[in-house]
């Protein structure tokens, strides 16, 4: 399933802000949505989960795997796809080292997908 996507217009809230969107005369239109914690984790390869099976000497060596954490929602795509419609995000995560990452993930997956131009 997809994450829900909540939308609403109202005055830029700070200094600067968008072209066009600065001060309380100016409306923007605001898209909400959200991520499930991590959008990616970090695993051994395949072959080397089953650490029964496997010499723990080859683990030092291996090169972790990125996966999506809930592939049947499909974060990172979801987030691309809002991102094409808007022309500045902002983020707002847990104040801590999580938080950070999580954040890093995000930029990662929106960041190449901005709209260029603000279309007001």
């Amino acid at each position: 399933g997809r994450l829900p996507v909540f939308s609403f217009t109202g005055p830029w809230v700070g200094q600067g802000g968008p072209q066009g969107c600065a001060g309380w005369a100016k409306k923007c239109h605001y898209r909400v949505t959200s991520t499930i914690g991590h959008m990616y984790s970090l695993d051994f390869p395949l072959s080397l989960r089953n650490w029964g099976r496997c010499d723990p000497e080859d683990l030092f060596d291996a090169t972790p795997q990125q996966f999506e954490s809930n592939p049947d929602v499909q974060v990172p795509q979801h987030l691309a796809d809002e991102a094409s419609r808007c022309h500045l995000v902002i983020l707002c995560l847990d104040c801590d080292r999580e938080g950070e990452a999580i954040g890093y993930e995000c930029l990662d997956a929106v960041l190449p997908n901005l709209y260029p131009e603000p279309r007001l």
